[in-house]
């Protein structure tokens, strides 16, 4: 049976409300979150670099793929940054309701 094991990254600066999801690309990890942010964490100092809050609702799904993070919302939108940036400047979002 293999041992699993667990790593706080930094309790004192992490979210409000429970993590939905988190994604890694290289050194950085993506955690999403209730309480509408995602913080982008540095895996090896394991402290958060930045909080990004361009969403209005809880932030439920992240993948990255091809140099992008996406990121899925309770408030009907997806929004697309360059992983490498991740600045709003770089933020493209699109909306869709059924």
């Amino acid at each position: 049976m293999q041992e699993r094991s667990q790593v706080t990254l930094a309790s004192e600066q992490g979210h409000d409300e429970i993590v939905w999801a988190v994604e890694v690309a290289g050194h950085r990890l993506f955690s999403a979150s209730a309480d509408k942010t995602i913080r982008v964490w540095d895996i090896e100092s394991r402290r958060c670099e930045r909080v990004l809050e361009d969403h209005s609702r809880p932030v439920l799904s992240l993948a990255c793929a091809d140099g992008k993070l996406f990121s899925g919302s309770y408030d009907y939108s997806i929004k697309v940054r360059l992983c490498t940036l991740i600045a709003t400047r770089g933020l493209q979002t699109w909306f869709w309701r059924s």
